[in-house]
């Protein structure tokens, strides 16, 4: 995302979507736009435990070969009480004003959303 991008996101900075072994940030700005919309709506913090990852870094976690992650187009949420993973999933099936979240996976401790429309889709799966 540019600078010019994030100076419109009100709720995260960058630092939280980087891949831990580089830093480096490539986040599709409509991702990031979308999380600020729902952190804004939800009214509770909303805890980014991934989003870019360099290919390294994604093969060093056991990620899968074509992750969404990669392209910036994903993110893993922190969601540890059953109230939250609720009030997020719902939020994400049921928003759409320009991005439209197809793609969600659900673990005991994160949700994983995407927005990438080249992998297959809709699905929702468990980890």
């Amino acid at each position: 995302m540019t600078t010019e991008q994030w100076m419109t996101i009100k709720h995260f900075t960058y630092r939280e979507f980087v891949s831990p072994d580089t830093g480096e940030e490539n986040m599709d700005y409509r991702m990031v736009h979308f999380l600020d919309i729902m952190r804004q709506i939800l009214g509770f913090p909303i805890v980014i435990t991934s989003g870019y990852r360099t290919p390294e870094y994604n093969a060093k976690i056991g990620g899968v070969a074509d992750s969404a992650h990669l392209r910036g187009l994903a993110v893993d949420i922190k969601c540890v009480s059953s109230f939250t993973r609720w009030k997020i999933v719902n939020f994400v099936m049921n928003w759409y004003n320009g991005v439209e979240v197809r793609r969600a996976g659900i673990g005991d401790t994160f949700l994983h959303i995407d927005i990438d429309s080249s992998l297959p889709n809709p699905v929702m799966w468990t980890y």
